[in-house]
């Protein structure tokens, strides 16, 4: 394997990929977490968040124009024609951040690294990656753990969740799809297979 693997972590809100990509990270995978890189290129780009609240309102920034996140979710998960544009107004300087990134990590010689992102597919980032593994769990148990991670109502729960694609859209996309329905064991266990077989698979090319 002379080149550096690049594998996409995606999944609706609650299947579980966040804590997917912290227990990789716990098993000495390099993870880099997009939203973690939005936030900050996001927040340091004044033209970025003038044109967010040019299209969901001037609310959304606070009196030194720092956006509040809280009701930029709460606006932005309305519907997907919000969301659509809460990704066109993000993206360019989210993927021109993400691709530092990654080739940072190229300088460093990295053998695989792990693209956490959401809209993985959605905004075009699958580009960077060589293999994309999507993490999907049913709703009713999705609705359970974002009541239980974000304190939100079930109504903006709901919201959030139908503003988002279906678990047919992952099985269109990604190259690799598991279930995290039950104990956090099994999909840990499962995840570690697949990349077991990918990191494998590229060994033997």
């Amino acid at each position: 394997m002379n080149d550096m693997i690049v594998i996409g972590v995606t999944g609706p809100t609650g299947s579980g990929k966040s804590t997917v990509c912290e227990n990789l990270i716990k098993n000495g995978y390099s993870v880099i977490d997009a939203d973690k890189i939005a936030k900050k290129v996001i927040e340091e780009s004044l033209s970025c968040k003038t044109s967010l609240a040019d299209y969901f309102g001037q609310d959304i920034l606070d009196e030194n124009n720092n956006l509040i996140r809280k009701i930029l979710s709460q606006k932005a998960f309305l519907n997907k024609e919000n969301v659509k544009m809460l990704n066109e107004i993000t993206h360019p300087i989210i993927k021109d951040a993400i691709k530092s990134e990654i080739d940072k990590y190229k300088l460093e010689m990295k053998n695989v690294i792990i693209l956490d992102v959401p809209l993985l597919f959605e905004t075009g980032l699958d580009v960077f990656c060589d293999y994309t593994i999507a993490i999907i769990a049913g709703k009713d148990i999705r609705k359970e753990r974002l009541i239980k991670r974000d304190n939100l109502s079930e109504e903006l729960i709901n919201l959030r969740i139908s503003a988002q694609n279906k678990d047919e859209y992952y099985k269109n996309n990604a190259d690799y799809i598991l279930s995290n329905n039950g104990d956090l064991n099994d999909i840990f266990k499962s995840t570690k297979l697949v990349l077991s077989k990918i990191i494998g698979e590229e060994n033997e090319t």
